[in-house]
């Protein structure tokens, strides 16, 4: 129960920091050239939304392949390639295959990555709020709801 509260602690953890790296959507974006989803009228006169272009994006896991955490990111990609209709392609690179612990850090900073399974030390370094993931023994295991209220 434990790895499993902290494997999806995890994975909340790197959709935030998925999302503070991701651009703000301001109108110099628009500018720039980024496309508005296309909207197209249905049969009983209301909008749709489509997305204009498929969303391609990577997902660096710090663990070789065939590991959990490799195996869940695979599950993860299929999962959202099903759900958006084929709208949404996650490439999954196992440790490694673009670098170390810090290389895939580096490039989650840098954009070039958009998910990474990395550890909650080198995370906390540029997020602080990841460090309370070090603190797990520190909660006690009677009356937890009352103690986080």
């Amino acid at each position: 129960m434990k790895k499993k509260l902290m494997l999806i602690t995890v994975i909340l953890l790197v959709g935030l920091l998925a999302i503070g790296c991701g651009s703000s959507g301001t109108e110099g974006d628009k500018e720039a050239g980024k496309q508005e989803p296309a909207k197209e009228s249905t049969e009983s006169g209301k909008e749709s939304t489509e997305p204009a272009e498929k969303i391609e994006a990577k997902f660096v896991s710090e663990e070789i392949e065939g590991d959990f955490m490799t195996v869940w990111a695979e599950k993860f990609a299929d999962d959202m390639r099903e759900t958006s209709e084929g709208n949404l392609d996650i490439e999954v690179y196992p440790y490694g295959t673009l670098g170390d612990t810090r290389d895939i850090n580096e490039l989650a900073q840098l954009g070039v990555v958009e998910y990474v399974f990395s550890d909650f030390a080198w995370i906390s370094s540029f997020v602080p709020e990841a460090q309370v993931l070090a603190l797990h023994y520190m909660w006690p295991k009677e009356n937890t709801p009352e103690v986080l209220d």
